[in-house]
């Protein structure tokens, strides 16, 4: 499978996504998609229209993500592709300059990779792919929610999703809230995420319980199930719960998910957690 450089266009849609008001973080969405020979980038990146020090440190943090993913695209080594953006400018120049970065390197691995593939294999070979996503989940009076999920394929047996999940920022201070649970939290909420993941896989399987949902889990040397690396996501149901592929079950069993109402967490929120959450 081939793609000609240059097939698609770029979209240059600059919207505002919020409605004028001023209790909401007003934000900019941009949408890329392009090509090269072996190879695709599709980007749909919003940040803030930042004006006071808390949406400055917000949109910071957010191009931090966008550095740290685009900047290290398909490296698995932790080898940086191209130099973070430098100075200030307005988000539109700095998207554009991550797009044009990221698609060259991407355009170049892929090369490569074809090219060694023509050593041993004729005809068409399988094209690289990276779909970048950062975008806004919710947007409450406290807090607002911003969600970076990738999708990389880089022509092996399937894709794979990746990138830092959901990131819950104070409206007020601009500071991101990393510590939802308190300490030592993850053997007194067994009974939760159990019951979460119960929920979630008896909807593909009717004979799911919790006798043989551990050993269903890849759990490894433990007994205890984990909480996930990716931090939970908060909404107006309760936190909802995301865990990556391959984290506690095989890539068939996809993302398992499932919400946990704010009621049954409170013994186990940090201050600062129910502080910002518990309005």
């Amino acid at each position: 499978m081939k793609f000609n450089a240059g097939l698609l266009a770029i979209l240059a849609l600059v919207a505002f996504s919020c409605a004028p008001s001023s209790k909401e973080l007003k934000t900019e969405s941009f949408q890329y998609e392009d090509s090269t020979s072996y190879s695709y980038l599709k980007m749909y990146v919003e940040l803030p229209v930042a004006k006071t020090e808390a949406e400055k440190s917000i949109r910071e943090a957010l191009l931090g993500v966008m550095d740290s993913q685009l900047a290290f695209i398909c490296s698995y080594e932790g080898e940086r592709r191209f130099p973070a953006f430098e100075g200030e400018a307005d988000n539109a120049a700095v998207v554009a300059y991550y797009k044009e970065n990221a698609l060259s390197q991407l355009g170049k691995l892929s090369d490569e990779d074809a090219a060694e593939r023509a050593k041993y294999f004729d005809g068409d070979f399988p094209g690289w792919g990276y779909e970048f996503s950062l975008r806004k989940l919710a947007d409450t009076l406290g807090y607002v929610v911003f969600d970076n999920t990738d999708y990389v394929y880089s022509g092996g047996a399937h894709g794979g999703i990746i990138g830092r999940g959901s990131m819950t920022f104070d409206k007020k201070s601009g500071a991101q809230l990393l510590d939802f649970f308190k300490e030592g939290s993850t053997a007194a909420m067994q009974p939760i995420l159990t019951k979460g993941l119960l929920s979630y896989f008896s909807e593909y399987d009717e004979g799911m319980d919790e006798e043989n949902l551990k050993e269903h889990l890849m759990l490894w040397d433990s007994n205890e199930i984990p909480l996930p690396a990716w931090a939970p996501s908060p909404s107006a149901d309760g936190l909802a719960f995301t865990y990556q592929q391959y984290e506690i079950a095989s890539y068939a069993d996809g993302m398992p998910n499932f919400t946990v109402a704010y009621e049954d967490l409170l013994p186990f929120l940090t201050d600062e957690a129910k502080a910002l959450l518990i309005q």
